[in-house]
């Protein structure tokens, strides 16, 4: 996408602005990443002067708009193809990819502008992008404030490798990620890391409720101890359960 936007020439201030770093994008899709905000908001945007627009001229019942969205990754790779097959059947009102890409991204820039400011400099993927661990019973206060770790920014999408899906749109908080993960080293198990985000314990006034969190943040791990020598020498204390 950042190779197929150089063609354009938008027409406001913040489209141009947006144009210039998408452009430049070298694909890295982290927290602090520009770019990849203007991207993300994008295809969110693409949708509507595509696909929306479809649903728009359809007769009811129409399909739903969650349903429709589920079909803009096609789109978006003929976009970036710039495959015009689909144009030449006439169910859109226009007949290059040009026109829905130009309003997809002055939208986007538009958007960004509004949501962060002005100054393009605060686009961050980051300060849309979150994610938030909250406790199975921390939906509400008082429990929420007492059980759920705070927000925290995040890179990534439903598309990169360390995955943090969104449903894009008015939020683009993430609703699905990677949260366990575990390297294996089969020939020898103690070598074995881990991580599992927010802690161990699900107990709040455990040290370990989410001390593993700013590990997790920056992709590292821990041991995983596998055999009973490595976990009784490292153990920190002992439970024991009497029926």
């Amino acid at each position: 996408m950042a190779q197929r936007v150089k063609r354009l020439k938008p027409t406001t201030e913040n489209g141009t602005k947006a144009h210039k770093l998408l452009s430049e994008w070298d694909g890295n899709h982290s927290s602090e990443s520009i770019a990849g905000a203007i991207y993300e908001v994008l295809k969110w945007k693409l949708y509507d002067f595509t696909l929306g627009k479809l649903r728009e001229d359809m007769a009811d019942p129409k399909p739903t708009v969650a349903t429709l969205r589920t079909f803009t990754l096609p789109i978006q790779d003929m976009v970036e193809r710039d495959d015009k097959v689909i144009l030449k059947e006439g169910y859109f009102p226009f007949d290059d990819w040009d026109v829905p890409l130009l309003q997809s991204l002055e939208a986007a820039a538009e958007h960004l502008s509004n949501t962060l400011g002005e100054d393009p400099s605060d686009w961050s993927w980051g300060n849309l992008h979150t994610i938030h661990f909250r406790h199975g019973i921390g939906r509400e206060d008082p429990a929420a404030s007492l059980l759920n770790i705070q927000r925290f920014d995040s890179g990534g999408s439903g598309e990169t490798v360390n995955a943090a899906g969104h449903p894009g749109g008015e939020s683009f908080n993430t609703i699905s990620l990677v949260t366990y993960r575990q390297i294996l080293d089969v020939g020898n198990f103690d070598n074995s890391l881990f991580i599992l985000p927010p802690g161990q314990s699900g107990h709040v006034g455990s040290p370990h409720y989410n001390d593993l969190l700013e590990d997790y943040k920056t992709v590292s791990y821990r041991p995983l101890l596998w055999t009973w020598e490595s976990i009784e020498n490292e153990a920190e204390s002992e439970q024991t359960l009497n029926p």
